[in-house]
């Protein structure tokens, strides 16, 4: 199995009228040089969705998205990317090229195509298992008590686990499905891991199945509810986790969801696949489910792309209060604003609309509190906060939770609201806060296998957005190649990974786009993450006009200037070190006044 070529991309591309592709789904009319419509990934009034013939980039100003014709028809019509470059190549009439990838990437993609297809195949199997078979009756009267009919049942995919293996396995010999396949997509494993000759058992056995799907509808996993009270079981069983699934980076019919997420800036989130259901099928649109698994980094860091604002809606009991606080810890971090949904004791969101109606959920969804009111006023009822003991349990207790803003002005206004409350001395709660601070959420910074992970990109992005100089310089990349040899000149390839945020100036200055040539900065966020394509699209829609050789020129005089302050107090860090020996010193001491002198010499930064 290969991978399209990059010359292949290039000239679908450039063979690619970025107006006709829209055009197809949204209305556009003539602003100007550009095209404005409706956008068709939010809701909206007033057009904020832009394209840009010149340039051949689409931009929404309201929910965010852009970038080139195949992110376009990747988002509109939740296709993966090769999948895009196929469909724009049969329109121009291209015959794609294909290369082989490395040994390792070669394997890694066809253990992802063999999962994907026998999924897609064991989720229509469940499926005709659930509406037909006489052995899913019990299924299908359960889901029927929880007023889920066969029309729902079809519009989810619901599907049924027989009670044996043999019937699963039967059916995977009939499809001439390999074991290693099965293992794989993590839908049978090994009898004995120590005889793998010993043969398969089938993961899902007697359970209503919830097919998972990845962003664009495929499905990647299941997840299984036991019928049998009286088993000795988990009531819930998920998919391991796979080349295809992660549970900490998944939800629940998000590919359905997030359009909806988008368009009220708001997500609901709930504890199971029922209520997520229940709540859809009555036009409650914007909800998420984890699955089985903690509220992670990678989850809020999601939902933080997707909404501002997010309500919990987990059990009233014990446990569910105690995940509410983990979770609202993990989107505080982010900047979130969270709410609570207290539901009534014993409901949750599916039993509540189905015994009281929608409107009855939506009028708590309407007064949900703000998270840290309410954790204030639990713990007030809680401890006797009239006794200095009471009020310092509860202090204790509140701080964790205070903790988790990153934002100093969220977190001093946290500290100020809870203090009055809890009628503490302002400075003896924020010490309580620094101590808890001092044990923080582990954060997920490092590449993996495959790349940069999700939050390195996303620290990557951040640095470039704080820092206006470097910004420049990857804009200026993009907009010209004289500007682009100037930055690529100014610049050693030993100092890119020395600057904060400059291994995207790096890719965009190595780059050998001809920019002058049509289609060519679409060519160029083509190869860049969707969120920093997402960022160039906007900073070239919000830029009133081309930078200047003399803009450039005191933009690398800024990131210099920073590059050797960096320096400077490097060395003035070993210099601190008071086992280094005499000449060493002298050495460092030397180098210091050297750096300092070249600092002096690019004179006072120039303003940005």
């Amino acid at each position: 199995m290969g991978r399209i070529t990059q010359d292949s991309i290039d000239q679908v591309l450039a063979e690619t009228d970025i107006v006709d592709v829209v055009g197809e789904h949204v209305q556009l009319k003539r602003s100007g040089g550009n095209y404005t419509g409706l956008c068709p990934f939010h809701d909206e009034r007033t057009p904020s969705f832009n394209v840009s013939p010149s340039r051949q980039i689409y931009k929404c100003f309201g929910c965010g998205a852009g970038g080139s014709a195949f992110k376009f028809l990747m988002e509109f019509h939740r296709i993966p990317f090769p999948e895009a470059v196929k469909r724009l190549a049969d329109k121009a009439g291209i015959t794609l090229r294909e290369e082989a990838g490395s040994g390792d990437e070669d394997k890694t993609a066809q253990r992802r195509a063999a999962a994907l297809e026998v999924l897609q195949a064991a989720a229509a199997f469940f499926h005709q298992l659930l509406l037909k078979s006489p052995e899913a009756a019990e299924a299908r009267a359960y889901l029927k008590s929880r007023g889920l009919n066969s029309e729902i049942a079809r519009r989810w995919q619901l599907g049924y686990a027989p009670p044996e293996s043999e019937s699963f396995l039967a059916w995977a010999r009939s499809q001439k499905f390999k074991a290693r396949q099965l293992i794989d997509a993590g839908l049978a494993a090994l009898k004995d891991e120590a005889q793998p000759k010993g043969g398969l058992y089938a993961r899902f056995r007697d359970r209503i199945l919830f097919p998972v799907s990845n962003d664009y509808g495929d499905t990647i996993a299941f997840s299984g509810r036991l019928l049998d009270p009286n088993a000795k079981t988990a009531k819930y069983l998920n998919s391991p986790e796979t080349v295809l699934f992660e549970k900490s980076r998944t939800f629940y019919a998000l590919d359905r969801t997030k359009r909806a997420i988008l368009r009220e800036k708001a997500v609901l989130v709930c504890e199971g696949q029922l209520d997520l259901i229940t709540c859809v099928e009555h036009g409650i649109e914007n909800v998420v489910a984890p699955l089985g698994t903690a509220f992670t980094e990678q989850h809020a860091r999601i939902l933080r792309r997707h909404a501002e604002r997010i309500l919990l809606c987990y059990d009233s009991d014990a446990a569910g209060q105690k995940a509410a606080e983990r979770t609202f810890r993990q989107l505080a971090a982010f900047g979130c604003e969270v709410r609570l949904v207290r539901l009534p004791a014993g409901e949750d969101p599916d039993s509540l609309i189905r015994s009281q109606g929608p409107e009855a959920f939506r009028g708590l969804l309407e007064f949900a509190q703000e998270f840290l009111t309410h954790r204030i006023h639990e713990l007030r009822e809680e401890f006797a906060i009239d006794t200095a003991s009471g009020r310092m349990q509860a202090a204790r207790l509140l701080a964790g939770s205070i903790s988790a803003y990153t934002e100093n002005i969220a977190l001093e206004a946290a500290v100020d609201q809870a203090a009055s409350s809890l009628r503490l001395a302002r400075e003896d709660l924020l010490r309580l806060v620094h101590q808890e601070q001092k044990r923080p959420l582990r954060r997920e910074t490092t590449s993996g296998a495959d790349g940069p992970t999700e939050a390195s990109r996303s620290s990557l992005l951040d640095l470039v957005r704080q820092n206006r100089a470097l910004a420049r310089l990857c804009l200026a990349c993009i907009t010209s190649d004289q500007l682009r040899a100037q930055v690529r000149d100014s610049l050693s390839a030993e100092s890119f990974p020395q600057i904060e945020g400059g291994e995207l100036l790096s890719q965009l200055a190595s780059s050998q786009v001809a920019l002058e040539e049509p289609g060519a900065i679409s060519q160029v966020l083509s190869r860049l993450s969707g969120e920093m394509s997402d960022w160039l699209s906007q900073a070239l829609f919000e830029q009133e006009q081309t930078l200047t050789a003399p803009e450039v020129g005191s933009a690398l005089k800024a990131v210099r200037r920073d590059l050797l302050a960096r320096r400077i107090a490097e060395e003035k860090g070993r210099l601190a070190s008071s086992d280094l020996p005499a000449h060493e010193v002298l050495s460092i001491q030397k180098e210091v006044l050297d750096l300092q002198q070249q600092l002096r010499k690019l004179g006072a930064s120039s303003s940005l």
